[in-house]
């Protein structure tokens, strides 16, 4: 899992300037949205808590929320894919 995190970092460092700081931005406001709901940051919570914050995002009015999510998971999904060569 580490692999695949290191691999998720490296990609946000070599986005586009005018990607990588909203991204960064975003990602930011998404460790902190458990803040007000559980009292801890996203890295912080425990797994259950995790997939609750992530299926909030996911399930979200917000367009910005639901993608942010969608590009994560098909992040992690093509990392995966490449590391177990499929």
């Amino acid at each position: 899992m580490d692999e695949v995190t290191d691999e998720i970092i490296r990609c946000q460092k070599i986005m586009p300037d005018y990607l990588h700081a909203p991204m960064w931005i975003l990602t930011q406001v998404f460790d902190l949205a458990g803040l007000p709901r559980v009292g801890s940051r996203f890295r912080k919570l425990q797994p259950e808590e995790q997939t609750d914050q992530v299926t909030a995002w996911k399930n979200s009015r917000l367009e910005i929320c639901r993608n942010f999510v969608r590009f994560y998971e098909s992040l992690y999904l093509l990392i995966v894919m490449q590391e177990t060569g499929e």
